[in-house]
């Protein structure tokens, strides 16, 4: 409401001030046709002063009390507020006193713990040096027994190996066979002779692989699987001898024998021999000498 108040006497103030200068002109505008003195403004009933200059001091009276109740309520309030964190802090002082000797307390308890666990450990490393050796000798041991039992078992695989029949599969024949087919014009009109020895199962039965590699490459053979008699010393691998215009199937032929069944293989070709003969021998055993036979 004061400030309704202000404000009408501001308006007021303006609408006298206003109407005086209205005042002012008409008096000059009659003084022109009838002689008069001086215009004179009219008394004021309050003459120090205007109004709205009154009541805007008694605005910030008001304001300057409310502004000191202000102060007074906050000051309370903060004195408050100090006491409280004042209290705060003798609390949490008595509570870190009490924590901190508890936690003196534990400190003592865990180094005793400590020292116990410290004098456990230096016993058991002691046991534990003893037990380390014991294991080094039993790796050591161990290790050594490793390496005597991987020779034993290649000594086996070895032995195996030399025992193992030589062999071709039907895969070999095939591939055998294909490459020899184009020799098959080469053969027109003869045969190959291929024999092993009487009483030797493992010659008889490789001679028969062998025979599937010429029938793969359409040759014909003059089979003697089985009917050799040998006297005196017996050759071992396979022999292949021939013609030397069969030199290219004879170095092919034993080449791929050797790769594909690992076995020993020797050709010959010369012009004594007028047939091509592949004869089976005996199964080669490593370590054997081998004994040339006297040409």
């Amino acid at each position: 409401m004061e400030g309704v108040e202000i404000l009408h006497a501001i308006v007021v103030w303006g609408m006298k001030k206003r109407r005086e200068r209205r005042e002012r002109l008409e008096f000059k505008e009659l003084s022109k046709i009838f002689p008069t003195g001086e215009w004179e403004r009219p008394a004021d009933s309050h003459p120090d002063e205007p109004q709205w200059v009154k009541r805007l001091l008694r605005v910030g009276i008001i304001i300057v009390v409310i502004g000191v109740v202000v102060e007074w309520q906050c000051g309370a309030k903060l004195e408050d507020a100090h006491n409280a964190i004042h209290r705060y802090d003798l609390e949490k002082i008595g509570d870190a006193a009490t924590s901190a000797k508890t936690a003196h307390d534990e400190a003592n308890g865990a180094k005793l713990a400590s020292n116990e666990a410290i004098t456990e450990a230096e016993k058991a490393q002691i046991a534990s040096s003893g037990a380390f050796a014991l294991s080094r000798q039993a790796q050591q041991e161990s290790g050594a027994l490793k390496h005597d039992l991987a020779l034993t078992k290649k000594q086996a695989e070895d032995v195996a190996k030399q025992l193992a029949p030589r062999t071709l599969n039907p895969g070999d024949w095939e591939a055998i066979g294909d490459k020899l087919r184009p020799f098959a014009r080469q053969f027109a009109g003869r045969k190959v002779s291929l024999s092993s020895y009487a009483l030797d199962t493992e010659a008889i039965v490789f001679s028969v692989e062998i025979s599937k590699i010429f029938e793969r490459a359409g040759i014909d053979i003059d089979p003697h699987i089985g009917g050799v008699l040998q006297s005196g010393i017996i050759d071992t691998g396979v022999h292949i001898t021939g013609p030397v215009s069969d030199k290219d199937f004879i170095i092919l032929l034993g080449r791929e024998i050797h790769e594909r069944a690992d076995t020993d293989v020797s050709g010959e070709w010369n012009g004594k021999y007028s047939n091509l003969t592949v004869d089976v021998l005996t199964h080669p055993i490593a370590g054997l000498p081998k004994v040339i036979q006297p040409q």
